[in-house]
């Protein structure tokens, strides 16, 4: 080879891991990772089932009447910054209830009743297909005056550094073509571009779920997306001056999507945190509140688990489980004799899609190795979609729960995440209604017959040459970010 040609090579070759390096040592930007102060506030569970009674599918359903409530009650601004917000799916018209529409419809209906109220809506470029598809949920807001942001996923770290450090440093700069290739997630939608599917294969996400106004805020797991609408989900309503630090940390988002940080300086200046909040104050309680995302959603698990011993009893209820210091910390818990409970997705349903059950699968007979108690949540078609851990010690219940799976990508500073921590006696009502609740879908005694989960026996993960396979495919995707989870 000529040497002008070898050194052509060498240099194209070198590039990527160059660019590759260096946005491995990128800091995300400022706002992010946070672990905020404990503040006291009012705070309330919010928990949606499914479940199956008598042959049928029963659904009960609280996060997204609370915000509902929410946008109804707001009287200085909205934040709103939900992951997965559209009508896209797979199946036939009808299959899901309409709930990008109904989110859509109370926005506009407060975009109409009450104009002087500004309306912020961030968004996941998913929604879009990375640009290569219009909404009509947001071009609907948008002509109604509701401002949609798309997040600027760029700034953030690569969790598939193998793909996305040959994606910065060449596919990025490839025109924009046509769309000519099939919608992943919704089949008859309109084409979509090759460059949308080349911006996917990086695997990065905002995936908050977070509605905020000047008096309460909900934060949880749930999406406005019809698919989902069935989904189990947990979150928590709140008040107090935890909706400062809400404010800030959405206001980090918007700034790096290129929003102008003044308008956020105002809404944090309209928060009302002593306010009456009607019937969610009422059903709330008091308790110590602190925000936590990205790696600090990770660094509390870490610090609950820590402390977790003989008499205490750790409960997790989780859809995505895989990074390794969470599940060490789980089983090193059981280890000091605390009873530790799991309930896990099987990770096998995906809006009508079947999955391979990773991690679920090879994470679940890990944990039963090291004597934890697992359980699968027994899905119909539904997610079992929840990321929340709490750990009870003699006289205190502490409960993590947010957008957050414990996931490498979610709780490692790749995606962008939401979650809080509550701190609240154990014979509060919160502490109580949560426990009821984990006891009613551990036991499936809800007074009458019904079936939320079985044992992991029922549904084990693969053994011999098989489970080898499952695991070292589990374990290979979580180190190298080639992985939907």
């Amino acid at each position: 080879m000529h040497p002008i040609a070898k050194l052509t090579t060498a240099t194209l070759l070198a590039a990527p891991v160059l660019v590759g390096v260096a946005a491995a040592r990128r800091a995300l930007p400022a706002g992010l990772n946070v672990s905020g102060h404990v503040h006291s506030g009012q705070v309330r569970l919010l928990v949606d089932l499914t479940y199956r009674a008598e042959g049928q599918s029963i659904s009960d359903q609280q996060i997204f009447d609370v915000v509902e409530q929410l946008i109804d009650r707001a009287e200085r601004f909205l934040v709103l910054d939900m992951f997965l917000f559209n009508a896209d799916h797979s199946q036939p018209a009808g299959t899901y209830p309409a709930l990008a529409q109904r989110l859509t419809d109370a926005l506009l209906a407060k975009r109409a009743d009450a104009p002087n109220v500004a309306i912020v809506l961030i968004t996941d470029p998913m929604n879009t297909f990375y640009g290569s598809t219009p909404q009509p949920h947001f071009e609907a807001l948008r002509a109604a005056g509701v401002q949609v942001v798309e997040t600027n996923l760029e700034p953030l770290r690569d969790s598939h550094p193998l793909y996305s450090s040959f994606y910065r440093t060449y596919l990025r700069h490839l025109p924009e073509l046509p769309g000519v290739l099939p919608h992943p997630l919704a089949p008859s939608a309109s084409k979509v571009s090759l460059g949308s599917y080349l911006r996917l294969l990086n695997f990065k996400a905002n995936h908050r779920k977070v509605a905020i106004s000047e008096r309460e805020a909900v934060v949880s797991s749930a999406n406005p997306h019809d698919a989902s609408a069935p989904n189990n989900n947990l979150g928590f309503w709140v008040s107090g001056p935890v909706l400062a630090d809400l404010v800030a940390s959405e206001a980090a988002v918007y700034r790096l999507s290129g929003g102008d940080p003044a308008a956020f300086e105002r809404f944090a200046s309209w928060l009302a945190l002593d306010s009456e909040t009607g019937e969610n104050a009422a059903a709330a309680g008091s308790a110590q509140v602190q925000l936590v995302t990205e790696t600090g959603i990770r660094d509390a698990a870490l610090k609950m688990l820590a402390g977790a011993g003989c008499g205490d009893r750790v409960l997790l209820g989780m859809f995505y489980l895989s990074e390794r210091s969470i599940i060490s910390a789980l089983k090193g818990a059981a280890a000091r004799g605390a009873q530790v409970q799991v309930i896990l997705d099987q990770n096998i349903d995906a809006f009508g899609r079947r999955k391979t059950g990773l991690p679920g699968k090879p994470v679940a007979a890990e944990l039963v190795k090291a004597e934890v108690e697992v359980r699968w949540y027994e899905t119909h078609g539904e997610q079992f979609h929840p990321k929340y851990l709490a750990v009870f010690t003699p006289g205190q219940c502490q409960i993590l729960a947010g957008s957050g799976n414990f996931t490498r990508r979610n709780v490692s500073g790749f995606n962008l995440e939401t979650s809080l921590c509550v701190q609240v006696p154990e014979s509060s009502p919160l502490a109580e209604e949560f426990a009821a609740m984990w006891q009613v879908i551990w036991t499936n005694d809800a007074g009458a017959p019904a079936l939320f989960t079985v044992d992991y026996a029922v549904h084990p993960a693969s053994t011999g040459l098989r489970g080898v396979l499952q695991n070292f495919a589990y374990r290979a995707q979580e180190a190298s970010g080639v992985s939907t989870f």
